[in-house]
């Protein structure tokens, strides 16, 4: 064996997969999931495959099918932004990777906000549990956009106030 290549003992299957595990996925869980999640769900509304039970089944196609879309992009979009952001102190990817979760999780607020509104008066009642899910939902997705609007914010008055004290350095 050469040296500097001992063998590492064997740490067991569970930290086999948290080592080929995406970056992304261990430090946003929550985002990378419910944009799995969403998109999963968006697949067969642009397909135009629901059930006849579904609110989905009463609202016209053109609308199912621009509802999944919004769904597809907002949650690839988040997962690209995700992916951006990790693993990197570029500048410009970090920015990049915030705008576009950031639009991403809008997308889902909105898909969300709107399919609660559609439960709530087609099936009334009877979905205030899901269509209460689901608002709960748009919210935290909204909660988060705050946030990375205001961190966006600090990271862009931060590299100003850094070019601005190099110039004054000059």
């Amino acid at each position: 064996m050469t040296p500097g290549r001992e063998r590492l003992p064997d740490l067991g299957w569970q930290v086999r997969i948290l080592y080929r595990t995406p970056n992304v996925l261990l430090e946003e869980p929550f985002e990378a999931f419910v944009s799995v999640l969403c998109f999963m769900s968006g697949i067969p509304l642009v397909l135009g495959i629901v059930d006849a039970q579904s609110v989905e089944a009463t609202l016209p196609h053109p609308l199912v099918a621009a509802w999944g879309v919004t769904l597809l992009v907002g949650s690839a979009a988040t997962l690209a932004g995700l992916r951006l952001t990790h693993g990197t102190t570029n500048f410009h990817r970090v920015m990049t990777g915030r705008n576009l979760e950031r639009f991403g999780l809008q997308c889902l607020t909105y898909a969300a906000a709107l399919y609660a509104a559609c439960i709530f008066v087609f099936i009334g009642k009877d979905g205030a549990v899901n269509g209460g899910i689901l608002i709960a939902f748009a919210l935290t997705c909204a909660a988060k956009v705050l946030v990375l609007s205001a961190g966006t914010r600090l990271l862009h008055k931060a590299l100003i106030a850094s070019v601005e004290a190099y110039d004054a350095d000059k």
